[in-house]
């Protein structure tokens, strides 16, 4: 726990009073984060599970819904930065509620953005299959369903919940990090099946532990 802990400084902030806590002890990254890494991963893995190739692009409807996600995410950030700053309420007053719901929001929108960026390295020249938001409601479902036992079941084991926030947060980094590694790879012009994608993601992996651990040592040593 304590390597996790340390790794995943290099993602968030980790002020306790941020944080969702289990047993009296705080996740080891905000509830704005926590949302944000546990919903992407969700939404990946069920669309991975349910989709199964079809997703291909985004529609009008589905842009403007990623775009309202967004920018509730962003106007509570900041709303959160700003009441910290000056020690009062911003633009309302925060709270761990609206940074777990935003968080959320802004994962399903980013799990889903990330699907589809991998399908399209699967499967550069497949006929494209345009998403919408009709499609999405399971993994947007599911997002629901996991805010409200993040937030209601606090009872929980705090391992359990460590352990699902610390993986949710690798392996979104590590999607993120590997469409990189499938350009310069030239995997991006490849068809085929899911272990096209394989090499791409186990380097996004490594990448994503090499940049936790580089930003975790530098605020360790400039004492941030």
């Amino acid at each position: 726990m304590r390597i996790a802990w340390f790794l995943l400084s290099g993602l968030c902030h980790q002020l306790p009073e941020h944080s969702l806590t289990f047993g009296g002890l705080p996740l080891p990254l905000c509830a704005r984060c926590t949302g944000l890494f546990t919903g992407a991963a969700l939404t990946f893995l069920i669309l991975w599970a349910v989709d199964r190739g079809r997703t291909g692009g985004l529609d009008g409807r589905l842009a403007a819904l990623m775009g309202l996600l967004g920018a509730a995410w962003l106007v509570d950030g900041v709303n959160s930065l700003g009441s910290f700053w000056r020690s009062r309420p911003f633009l309302y007053p925060p709270s761990n509620a609206l940074r777990l719901a935003t968080g959320l929001g802004m994962g399903f929108a980013v799990g889903t953005l990330l699907y589809i960026v991998s399908q399209s390295i699967r499967a550069a020249e497949a006929e494209a299959h345009r998403a919408s938001p009709g499609r999405l409601w399971v993994p947007l479902a599911a997002n629901i369903a996991w805010g409200a036992l993040l937030w209601g079941w606090r009872s929980a084991p705090y391992g359990c919940f460590f352990w699902a926030v610390a993986l949710a947060a690798c392996g979104t980094l590590a999607l993120v990090n590997a469409p990189l590694w499938a350009v310069l790879l030239g995997e991006a012009r490849r068809r085929g099946r899911w272990g096209a994608f394989g090499l791409p993601l186990a380097l996004g992996l490594l990448s994503a532990l090499a940049e936790m651990a580089l930003v975790g040592g530098l605020r360790t040593l400039l004492g941030a």
